[in-house]
């Protein structure tokens, strides 16, 4: 946790920015923020391991399960919502007082479940607007239901809270990069330990291992399922089943989580046994020119959906050796073209969520009244592409994919037939795929990497 001044401070903000909006009824209303409750894995006493909802985390930072917090925008109240342990329950584990998770986070009222659903009806009674955020399990959307004594495809989130929230968390402090730059630190040994182990005959699922045993030395967690894969061309190819053969890609998608909830997401991809070929060396070179021309062009105000468009570009112009397009380089970015290779986004907010915020609406954290998601195959998959702000942790992470499946596709249906060679893109298809993604924070003069360096 941060120290109490911190989270206070969040939440006035909130409330301010919530209160000045002018949307709605809102300057009257009440701001709900539920965080998760246990999840059974098999049974119910045998639990997933617990991981708070991260606005939750944001505005309170207590790791605990069935909490909720209630804003007051008239009158700047703020009470934590959590019922006392049931005496029974401390047999098998125990957890801080409701006052002691309160005093921890700067809060001075504690009220419990009955108390709140009391509270929420009698704000309803008033026509009192209520605002909360998208829930996204489904024991929280009937949680949330039952609070306000309505079916839970009733429920209907708030839009100006969204934009409040998105607006606040998208801009890090100090402090958070802090956190950002330690979940670097164990990602950085977490891949030179793959940078060294892989070679031919070695299991994927043993360089997993290798991850998570130094996860587990640094007591954090797996930010998200990694991607360790010589299948790099299937994008989020999660098992681990393959040996490493002598001149394959081996794709390594793998960030940690430190125990205040921030997240690292840190790309890699290998040769095995450092047997390059020349077109290897080709496309290899082009996404790593693919990534560094963006940095260098990243800035408060230039729109992410500039950046992917440059991205396009560079691997395009750097492609031509191998005659995968036809026409101008102009032709096959402007149609789209290129996504035959680039097919997914080049970047995404990275914070307490690997894709930071994704759980309140992709569109409502990447997009905005100036730009809007573009809905071709390709560029539909960009999560960002509003402007930059100064204090922004993107990742920025180019990649060039041959997907035999999606080849097929569009020769069947004649999918820009005039730009694309099928027969160089057969002489290919065996590289599988490369990415190479590192996290950056905006700063007034540009994009600045995080943590330690991380060889590429």
């Amino acid at each position: 946790m941060f120290p109490e001044t911190t989270y206070r401070q969040r939440r006035q903000q909130l409330l301010r920015q919530l209160a000045d909006s002018g949307e709605g009824t809102g300057s009257a209303g009440l701001i709900l923020i539920l965080g998760q409750d246990d999840e059974p894995y098999t049974f119910a006493a045998n639990l997933y391991p617990f991981r708070q909802d991260s606005s939750f985390l944001y505005y309170f930072g207590l790791s605990y399960p069935g909490l909720a917090g209630l804003l007051d925008l008239a009158s700047g109240d703020v009470a934590l919502i959590a019922n006392p342990q049931d005496e029974a329950d401390t047999l098998w584990f125990t957890r801080p007082s409701p006052e002691a998770m309160a005093q921890r986070c700067g809060i001075d009222r504690v009220i419990n479940e009955r108390m709140l659903g009391d509270m929420l009806l009698e704000a309803r009674r008033k026509g009192r607007e209520i605002h909360y955020l998208p829930p996204y399990r489904a024991a929280q959307k009937q949680r949330l239901a039952d609070f306000l004594g309505i079916c839970h495809g009733e429920l209907r989130p708030s839009g100006s809270l969204i934009r409040a929230v998105v607006a606040q968390r998208e801009v890090k402090s100090a402090e958070e990069l802090a956190e950002i730059d330690a979940a670097l630190a164990i990602t950085e040994r977490m891949h030179g330990i793959v940078r060294q182990a892989a070679t031919s005959g070695v299991k994927e699922a043993a360089l997993v291992h290798a991850m998570s045993a130094e996860l587990a030395r640094s007591g954090a967690r797996m930010a998200y399922a990694p991607i360790c894969t010589r299948d790099g061309h299937i994008l989020h190819q999660m098992t681990h089943d393959n040996s490493l053969r002598s001149g394959d890609f081996l794709l390594v998608d793998a960030g940690a989580e430190v125990d205040s909830g921030y997240a690292s997401d840190i790309t890699r991809t290998h040769c095995v046994d450092e047997a390059w070929t020349d077109e290897r060396r080709l496309i290899y070179a082009t996404v790593k020119r693919a990534q560094e021309v963006c940095v260098q062009e990243a800035c408060p105000g230039m729109a992410m959906a500039k950046l992917h468009r440059l991205a396009a570009r560079v691997i395009v112009e750097g492609l031509v050796p191998l005659k995968l397009f036809h026409g101008s380089v102009d032709a096959v970015v402007e149609t789209g073209a290129y996504a035959l290779v680039f097919p997914h986004g080049l970047g995404h907010l990275l914070g307490l969520d690997v894709h930071d915020m994704e759980s309140l609406g992709e569109d409502a954290v990447g997009y905005d009244a100036e730009h809007h998601r573009d809905s071709r195959f390709g560029p539909a998959h960009l999560r960002l592409g509003k402007r930059l702000r100064q204090g922004m942790v993107i990742t920025i992470e180019p990649g060039i994919y041959f997907i035999p499946a999606l080849w097929q596709r569009w020769q069947a249906d004649d999918v820009y037939r005039d730009m694309i060679d099928a027969e160089a893109g057969v002489r290919v298809m065996a590289m599988a795929g490369v990415r190479i993604e590192d996290n950056f924070v905006i700063e007034p003069t540009g994009a600045r990497r995080l943590g330690p360096a991380i060889p590429s």
